[in-house]
């Protein structure tokens, strides 16, 4: 998510904070992007609040990884 993750776990991509610089910027390229996905018929409308609200939570694990 932030540089200090990506440098701490030597992950090569670029962090989520260096490509949208907050999460407001994050939130917002999720939105449009579903917005143009519903425009060509690729997303339901009705799917855009949950793509929205799980960028809100953009740091939030999204998995159970516990054994």
């Amino acid at each position: 998510e932030t540089e200090a993750v990506r440098t701490a776990t030597g992950d090569p991509r670029v962090s989520i904070e260096a490509r949208y610089g907050n999460a407001d910027g994050y939130i917002s390229a999720i939105e449009a992007a579903a917005r143009a996905l519903i425009k060509d018929r690729l997303m339901l409308e009705e799917d855009l609040e949950r793509a929205i609200t799980l960028a809100q939570n953009w740091g939030a694990p999204r998995h159970d990884v516990r054994l």
